[in-house]
């Protein structure tokens, strides 16, 4: 009997041994998870910090498109205008626009006074592009560089509101410059066309026009969750590192004609033509007054005689067609912020900070 319990009291030790190499097991298991749980969060933070910081470059530029597309709206209009009123004050302004001397919405002094109020509306208007288009203009690479260091420290200051970062790290900038790599082609949405040539910035371009690059370390010394759990000693912390690079890019390159992109929600073109003769009340003369009307041309007037220049694609990343017809063409793209991969070699401790 006592033999008997004897043997059988000869498992507590296996068993003892068993339980703590499970828990052991555990805990690496829970140490191991958190660690890769708090390396993704830092690359995220890290990814978010240094293309949310660089997409003030492209916001600026996709500012001062949007703006220069503004002002040569205006341009093209005040054209059409001193153009209107050098025919509408000419000896032959009767004969060219139909116009009279009786009185009336079709009288030369009429149509005159409308396109008078109509140039100096134009005029106000574009001068306050051209001003817009300064102040726009003013950062350098250097402010550039300054604007998008500070939106890093914002994204840290801020954090755990709508405009910043994860709390749990530190964000530091490293190395921002121009950009020096080339970026792989791409496929445009257009016919299959390949855009991009891998190209690079030419040597002699201007530093304030070139695309930025910049990386951002997140980092953050981190306590494992297990000897905390049970009480245990404090266990040596681990430091969750995320290195991000990113650049500034124009991801779209377009072609359009003013006068015909339609708005789907009227199903009327964004630009359509302008009738300044009749103080925008539609055209005046049974012609629809092809030599007063300001018709930004493309597809969607025709009805008003312009075809405008439409362009057939070269399968290239380009346009090309004849520019038969009086219109607005317009070529641009918009900018914004890609990932690319860390440019600056190895770190040492002393270029970045880290949170504890």
């Amino acid at each position: 009997m006592f033999g008997l319990h004897a043997r059988r009291g000869q498992t507590l030790p296996i068993w003892t041994f068993g339980t703590l190499t499970a828990i052991a097991l555990l805990g690496f298991s829970v140490n191991y998870g958190n660690s890769i749980y708090w390396q993704i969060r830092a690359q995220n933070a890290a990814d978010a910090a240094a293309q949310g910081a660089l997409s003030i470059q492209a916001t600026h530029w996709n500012a001062l498109l949007s703006d220069i597309h503004a002002a040569a709206v205006e341009e093209y209009r005040l054209r059409y205008l001193l153009r209107d009123l050098a025919i509408i004050t000419s000896t032959n302004a009767g004969a060219n626009t139909g116009c009279t001397n009786s009185g009336g919405t079709t009288s030369c002094q009429t149509i005159y006074n409308n396109l008078s109020t109509a140039f100096t509306a134009a005029a106000n208007r574009y001068t306050t592009d051209v001003q817009l288009i300064q102040a726009l203009d003013a950062p350098t690479y250097a402010s550039d560089v300054a604007s998008v260091t500070q939106a890093v420290a914002n994204f840290q200051n801020n954090c755990a509101t709508q405009t910043g970062g994860d709390c749990a790290f530190s964000y530091t900038v490293v190395n921002p410059q121009p950009r020096t790599l080339a970026l792989h082609d791409v496929i445009s949405d257009c016919c299959g066309a390949t855009v991009g040539g891998a190209l690079t910035a030419p040597a002699a371009l201007n530093q304030n026009l070139i695309p930025l690059q910049i990386e951002v370390i997140a980092c953050a010394n981190v306590k494992p969750l297990f000897p905390a759990a049970l009480s245990w000693s404090a266990s040596p912390t681990f430091t969750a590192i995320g290195r991000a690079a990113a650049t500034t890019l124009m991801a779209t390159q377009e072609f359009m004609e003013a006068g015909g992109i339609v708005n789907p929600m009227s199903s009327q073109p964004f630009q359509p033509a302008e009738f300044p003769e009749s103080n925008g009340s539609g055209p005046l003369f049974p012609d629809n007054d092809p030599n007063l009307r300001v018709d930004f041309g493309g597809n969607i007037n025709r009805p008003w005689g312009n075809p405008g220049n439409p362009q057939t694609s070269t399968l290239g990343g380009t346009f090309t067609g004849g520019l038969g017809s009086e219109a607005m063409d317009v070529y641009t793209g918009w900018w914004t912020t890609i990932s690319i991969p860390p440019y600056s070699g190895a770190l040492t401790n002393s270029q970045y900070a880290c949170n504890s």
